[in-house]
């Protein structure tokens, strides 16, 4: 019994053939396979809803059971190109890495980024500032910009 699926494999040094995703043996595409990816799917847009919501004050918990671990954790670089999924944890200083100047860590993109408004020039505060290119501040706010076609 042979799948259409890309994760059908039999083995020349072994005995196993089958499904890659389920270790079973059937025909067509993993249906256990497809329910993983629904869960997945289900997991980043929940990450990415939590993501746009302002962090807690004081950082984050450190119990991934409470209700605010995720407020504002992961959000989107928005290069049009890029859009990969990014965490910030916040430990409730104000030292390094704990700024919303952001710098986008896919060697092919690189962007400075605000993690709140998403491009610089969108801060409300940009012209305020003469001959500035970058914002720097803590504000712990809301996502000001759109995560559409984010991926991971």
């Amino acid at each position: 019994m042979e799948g259409n699926d890309d994760a059908y494999y039999e083995c020349d040094l072994c005995p196993f053939r089958g499904c890659l995703r389920c270790k079973e043996l059937h025909s067509g595409n993993c249906k256990k396979a497809e329910e993983l990816n629904e869960e997945t799917r289900k997991r980043v847009e929940f990450l990415l809803e939590q993501g746009k919501l302002a962090p807690p004050e004081g950082g984050h918990p450190t119990d991934p059971k409470h209700p605010d671990y995720l407020k504002g954790r992961y959000r989107v670089c928005p290069a049009e190109k890029c859009k990969i999924i990014t965490e910030r944890p916040l430990d409730g200083t104000h030292h390094e890495g704990q700024c919303n100047a952001m710098i986008c860590a896919v060697a092919s993109c690189k962007m400075h980024w605000h993690w709140n408004w998403g491009r610089h020039e969108d801060h409300p505060d940009f012209n305020k500032v003469p001959g500035t290119r970058e914002m720097h501040d803590f504000t712990l706010d809301i996502m000001h910009y759109s995560a559409e076609g984010a991926h991971f």
